[in-house]
């Protein structure tokens, strides 16, 4: 009998350890399937929509854009000097890191190549401040071109990245548009004064001349009347003087119409 118990007893110390590795086992099985997923789980959740740090270059951007238009803005004598100011500050920038490395030990060759870069640099950067101050300056001097061959609709940009310049032009073409409108008033001061001695020269043409000729050839006519029969020759002649007579009043009527034609009146 005690050795069926002891037997009996070491069969469920047996089934207990397989039970309990067949759990672990179990457990492990479960486990691992799920590890992916909570990896999978976590890389979507780092993909899903979180506040991303903007990058660098965009946050320079941001910064550096407000800064370039304002010194754009600036008129040209200040961007020369703000221009000079950063060459000065980056000069000495530039002397004071490389002055143990090189200078302090003798090296003339980079010191010389130092200076003339420098020099370079200044002179580079100053040539494409002038250059670009007074570019719009070309706006103008081609619009002046314009004007003087003839266009005189043509007016200068005044929208311009220089403050002075952009006034200048303002002035410029509020001095066109005022030589502009003195034309056009000298113009029609002109036609006004063509049209006011045309009507004179029309209306004395036909208050005096016309009626000199109208009295002419009711005198003439006066004169045939009292003449004796026998006077043929002296008739054709009064006759043609008389139709010459009619032929210029004709003309002088055409010609006080063509001077004030009645549109006009």
């Amino acid at each position: 009998m005690c050795m069926q118990s002891h037997a009996s007893g070491k069969g469920d110390v047996g089934r207990r350890q397989r039970h309990h590795q067949q759990t672990s086992q179990n457990r492990t099985a479960r486990r691992e399937p799920m590890e992916p997923v909570s990896k999978e789980g976590a890389s979507i959740s780092s993909v899903g929509p979180q506040s991303k740090p903007e990058p660098w270059d965009r946050c320079v951007c941001d910064y550096v854009n407000p800064v370039v238009s304002t010194v754009k803005r600036r008129p040209f004598f200040q961007k020369i000097i703000i221009a000079n100011t950063i060459l000065i500050a980056l000069g000495s920038f530039m002397g004071y890191y490389f002055n143990d490395k090189y200078f302090a030990q003798g090296r003339m060759g980079f010191v010389g190549l130092f200076i003339i870069s420098s020099i370079a640099l200044s002179v580079l950067i100053n040539y494409v401040l002038v250059k670009l101050a007074f570019r719009p300056l070309d706006d103008v001097t081609e619009a002046m071109k314009a004007i003087r061959a003839g266009h005189r609709g043509i007016r200068v940009p005044e929208i311009t990245e220089d403050p002075q310049i952009e006034e200048l032009s303002r002035s410029l073409n509020a001095m066109l548009n005022s030589m502009e409108l003195q034309r056009k008033r000298a113009a029609a001061s002109v036609i006004k004064a063509q049209e006011e001695e045309r009507k004179r020269i029309a209306r004395e043409l036909h208050d005096e001349t016309s009626q000199s000729l109208t009295s002419l050839i009711i005198g003439l006519r006066m004169v045939e009347e009292v003449l004796p029969e026998d006077s043929t020759e002296i008739r054709q002649r009064l006759n043609s003087i008389t139709d010459l007579a009619h032929q210029t009043l004709n003309e002088v009527h055409n010609m006080a119409i063509r001077l004030r034609p009645s549109v006009l009146d």
